[in-house]
């Protein structure tokens, strides 16, 4: 009985067994919802293809802002170490002029003590000029 079921379906198709045969309900139903599925699969992959899409391109405008906020930093930060050296510069001509002022100073300083015990020795061998000076007037006066 077997047998004879099969060899019924051929007869069905024509009796010769070449040709599709016919697809059973079910098995329709099923390629159906295989196709379904399937397009399902697609729908979301070419979702998710454009969702990472989206997010790559948001990214890369992110990236793209930090790039210029770090260039900015980055400038700003060059402009503050050029200041900073040329401040340090200056600090260095500036503490050496009040070195050398410094030095200059104790030299004017030295050299007014050296005048000042010149001058008091002039001063007093005027006085003692004076003082023989009057007596020679005196002892003269006196013959």
């Amino acid at each position: 009985a077997a047998g004879g079921a099969g060899g019924g379906q051929a007869a069905e198709n024509g009796g010769s067994g070449e040709g599709p045969l016919p697809i059973p309900p079910l098995a329709a139903k099923t390629e159906e919802a295989h196709r379904a599925l399937l397009g399902q699969v697609r729908e979301a992959f070419e979702q998710g293809l454009k969702q990472g899409a989206e997010e790559s391109e948001a990214l890369q405008q992110y990236l793209n802002r930090m790039q210029a906020v770090e260039s900015l930093h980055l400038s700003a930060c060059r402009d503050l170490q050029a200041e900073v050296k040329e401040e340090a510069q200056r600090l260095r001509e500036t503490s050496e002029r009040m070195r050398s002022e410094a030095d200059e100073n104790i030299r004017l300083r030295e050299e007014a003590r050296a005048l000042r015990t010149e001058l008091a020795k002039a001063h007093s061998e005027l006085v003692q000029e004076r003082a023989a000076t009057r007596a020679g007037i005196a002892r003269l006066s006196q013959n």
